[in-house]
């Protein structure tokens, strides 16, 4: 070793002197070595360019010796050039840096790793014990990026620090405009003001007196100053503070396509952000656009699988709105998208979509076991968009199990047990199933898989994860090696689901659209009239967790049975806590029904059920549907009357009766316009609780089935209401009569709908189906082949509804 040592060091001396003759003789007749250095970590690239030794730079770029080298003071030969005036050469390794990390888009995360790109604590101007996770002092830091340059050079991959690019680029094109948003300015005292000019041109005072190396930490660290101003009232810092943006990678604040970069960072983020969006435009990665606030996105969550192909995570950090963005300005690249939606586990230990799923050769991919299968509450699913047109996807599948999807595109599934996960999957793909993996563990699992046919490489003690796996940008080469061949979509995509083709008018149908409870909490606006809606102590992010697992259930009962469902999902900036019942603001009727295919939008009485008629899902609705009858005008007429569709409407569809209690959900004079335009016939009464309030919905007290009806006639006290109603009731369904205190339990809050194969399902809560008498289920049972149950006590109590009202029907 100390020969070795010795040799390196001779080498050092002969690129400081010169002297290129004795450099050659060591390397090829004593076997130097060009990247081992001295004492102070100095390669001969180092001490060549800080003597402006020409024509050893240029014989040692030609051994490919690295032109990132970092000795123990953190500098590099771009620096000692600089530093010390040699223009020429350090033109010579700016030149030679560009080549080497020069990028472009790719389309598989298994296609070969080129390039890496890194934030350097050690040259951040910050703590180092802050900035990488598992990493608790500089010696360990230190290690890390050693090990890091060396097996990435090792596997053909360039490594470069975001320092280092930057410093390449200080003084271009668009640097000073980087600078000027960088750079942060704040009064020392609140009694200080400064204006717009004041700051900008103290900024300009600073930049200019700065050289390139300390342009280049400026750009890379977010630096405030802290102004005061002199008796003669020039500017000047009286402190600053420095924070080094070590989150530039880690928090994925850009999203790499085949079409290009997006830039995913919100406000909070925009320091960073700007130095990333000026990294990546440098390195030749064309810039698409940013998402605009408030939609939500992480990198984290896209999965390039190839040109056909790529998976998008929705959950904690990637809103649907967000997607559906990208979508419509067709940002992807991709002809498929498979939209992995996180529903019902919204869990932060599982942040990530390429937290819990990688794929690590060309036919594996390896998956999280806690996320997969039909049965589990905390399953993914996946809603597949076709690209058919410039801008322009359409969805094909909805719905589908991960693993299930996963499986049908050609992949094997390598399951990862939940005791091996320790929040990421502790695996780098460098290509064509060239694995890094830092746990032997996971790597003796994927040896043992048959199907796995590439390698894997155990990292050694001294490498974290976190500081390559999180705090890292990988960069690929195109490979057609390196996805399953994937049969292109051809000819007209088939939608989900469309109108129902039946001669005859049907009371019940076998789709149904659903909304999951995201975001869902007390709404105190529905509450004035809602009388079955109950507070909780718990905390909101509490009463969502259970109300997902709830609604997780209900959805695998609903599919279990036959039942097809058009899921959707609502986000918390939209502020729609009651957006899980979506049957009050729509209504869908078949042709059979109506002569045309129909699609009826309903006036909400509260803004926030207003908000819940997204424009996604209406416009999925517009084209399924032939006609549009609207009557949201009606909200903002000078006296505003409202319909709450389905809500207050109990449709016999085969009859074309239509009967609603009326309150200030359920106006007269609105349901007889609708009534009239619909071909109905209404039954109008008015009905009440125990304690004399009005009913807000008649779905909480009656529904009505093919030949079966549930109705609390003690509702209506109303004598000859109450009569008429139950005799038109009469001449076509068996009546269940229940009581009120069986209304409170939602008995009347259920719905009889139809399996794919026909069977007849009677939906309703375990709360409704406990309060239910056995002979009471027994007559129904004579009527429909099956009860389904779903156990939602907590959608039920805080948002006083129940599964009638999370069934929107599709006709």
């Amino acid at each position: 070793m100390a020969n070795t040592f010795e040799l390196a060091s001779k080498a050092v001396v002969a690129a400081a002197e010169g002297d290129l003759e004795r450099l050659k003789n060591l390397v090829t007749e004593k076997g130097a070595s060009l990247t081992l250095g001295d004492y102070d970590k100095r390669t001969p690239l180092h001490l060549a360019c800080a003597e402006g030794h020409k024509e050893i730079v240029q014989w040692l770029l030609q051994q490919k010796v690295d032109v990132s080298a970092v000795d123990r003071t953190g500098s590099t030969p771009l620096i000692e050039a600089i530093k010390h005036g040699h223009t020429e050469v350090a033109d010579i390794i700016k030149h030679q840096f560009v080549n080497e990390t020069t990028v472009t888009p790719w389309t598989c995360e298994n296609d070969p790793a080129s390039v890496v790109i890194f934030y350097d604590p050690l040259r951040s101007g910050g703590g180092v014990s802050s900035t990488i996770q598992d990493v608790s002092d500089q010696t360990a830091v230190v290690k890390a990026s050693e090990y890091l340059y060396k097996t990435m050079k090792a596997n053909n991959v360039k490594v470069a620090s975001v320092q280092d690019i930057v410093l390449l680029h200080a003084g271009q094109e668009g640097f000073q405009a980087l600078l000027m948003e960088q750079l942060n300015c704040v009064p020392a005292s609140s009694d200080l003001e400064f204006s717009a000019s004041e700051i900008a041109a103290f900024k300009k005072t600073v930049i200019t007196g700065m050289d390139l190396r300390q342009l280049a930490f400026a750009a890379t660290n977010h630096i405030t100053f802290k102004l005061g101003r002199h008796a003669q009232g020039h500017v000047y810092a009286v402190s600053y503070d420095i924070e080094p943006l070590w989150d530039i990678l880690q928090t994925r604040l850009q999203m790499c396509t085949p079409a290009g970069a997006v830039m995913v960072g919100a406000d909070d983020r925009k320091f960073s952000t700007n130095l990333l969006r000026f990294l990546l435009s440098k390195l030749g990665m064309p810039i698409l656009r940013s998402i605009p606030d408030p939609l939500k996105m992480s990198g984290g969550d896209y999965i390039p699988a190839g040109e056909d192909l790529c998976f998008m995570g929705t959950g904690l950090l990637t809103d649907e709105a967000a997607v559906r963005y990208m979508l419509q300005k067709d940002l992807f690249g991709h002809k498929r998208v498979a939209v992995v939606k996180d529903l019902f586990d919204r869990n932060k230990s599982r942040l990530h979509l390429d937290a819990v799923m990688k794929i690590v050769d060309k036919q594996c991919v390896i998956v999280v076991e806690s996320i997969l299968g039909r049965d589990n509450l905390r399953r993914r699913i996946v809603d597949e968009y076709v690209r058919v047109g410039p801008k322009k996807y359409e969805l094909r599948i909805m719905g589908m199990e991960l693993g299930d999807y996963i499986e049908a595109q050609g992949y094997h599934i390598i399951e990862l047990p939940e005791t091996l996960y320790n929040g990421g999957i502790s695996v780098i793909n460098l290509g064509l199933g060239r694995l890094l993996v830092s746990d032997s563990a996971i790597a003796n699992l994927l040896r043992e898989d048959s199907n796995f046919k590439g390698s894997v490489q155990l990292l050694d003690q001294h490498f974290s994860y976190a500081f390559l796996g999180k705090s890292s940008l990988v960069f690929r080469s195109p490979s057609k090696e390196s996805s399953l061949e994937m049969k292109p979509v051809v000819g007209k995509v088939e939608r989900v689901w469309d109108v129902t083709k039946v001669e005859t008018p049907a009371q019940t149908t076998d789709t149904v659209l659903m909304v999951a409870p995201i975001g869902f909490q007390t709404n105190l606006q529905t509450a004035v009239d809602n009388h079955f809606m109950h507070k909780s102590n718990e905390t909101a992010n509490e009463i969502e967790r259970k109300a997902l697992l709830e609604f997780s259930a209900f959805h695998r009962n609903l599919t279990d049975a036959g039942v097809r469902i058009v899921l959707f999902a609502a986000e918390r900036f939209h502020k729609t806590p009651d957006a899980v019942f979506p049957n009050n603001w729509f209504s869908t009727h078949p042709k059979s029904e109506l002569g045309t295919s129909t699609v009826v939008f309903y006036p909400m009485k509260t803004e926030s059920r207003r908000n819940e008629r997204r424009q996604n899902i209406i416009s999925e609705l517009q084209q399924v549907y032939d006609r549009e009858i609207s009557f949201v005008q009606w909200e903002n007429s000078d006296f505003p009357h409202f319909l709450e569709s389905t809500g207050v409407l109990i449709m016999d569809r085969v009859r074309k009766i239509a009967y609603a209690a009326l309150s200030k959900r359920c106006y007269s004079k609105i349901a007889h316009t609708w009534a009239h335009r619909l071909g109905y016939d209404l039954c109008l009464f008015h009905a009440s609780d125990e304690q004399g309030r009005p009913i807000y919905h008649t779905n909480v007290m009656m529904s009505v089935g093919t030949s079966v009806a549930v109705v609390c006639l003690d509702s209506v006290e109303n004598q000859e209401e109450r009569e008429r109603l139950e005799a038109t009731l009469k001449k076509s369904h068996t009546v269940i009569a229940i009581t009120r205190e069986q209304v409170n339990l939602f008995c009347g809050n259920i719905l009889e709908v139809k399996s794919k194969d026909g069977k007849k399902l009677m939906i309703m809560s375990t709360t409704s189906f406990q309060a239910f008498t056995d002979a009471q289920k027994r007559k129904m049972l004579k009527h429909v082949d099956q009860i389904i149950q779903a156990d939602i006590p907590t959608i039920e109590n805080i948002g006083g509804g129940g599964v009638r009202c999370m069934l929107g029907e599709l006709f």
